[in-house]
């Protein structure tokens, strides 16, 4: 999900291990088709890659405003490019 200025962490690519946290984002951001929503995907990417992002402003688990017991994952907007480039895969989650 790009996230905006009361996301968070603001403008960028928010992720979670937790289904029913992106499926509750999928819906809110995505209803009734904005946004091109809404939608689940599944992000494949090395620990070695990860930590890379993590050393130059990626946001790894942290706790979700609003969503007791839930977490995210952060990469900013101007790590976007990078982010591509490192990612195995990305898959739709039906």
């Amino acid at each position: 999900m790009l996230g905006g200025s009361n996301s968070d962490y603001g403008l960028g690519f928010y992720m979670s291990e937790q289904l029913s946290t992106a499926q509750f984002y999928a819906n809110l951001r995505g209803k009734f088709g904005q946004n091109g929503g809404p939608g689940i995907v599944r992000v494949d990417i090395s620990s070695q890659h990860w930590k890379r992002l993590v050393l130059l402003g990626a946001i790894d688990t942290s706790p979700v405003s609003r969503l007791v017991g839930q977490t995210q994952a952060f990469v900013p907007i101007y790590l976007i490019d990078l982010f591509n480039s490192l990612v195995t895969r990305f898959s739709l989650v039906d």
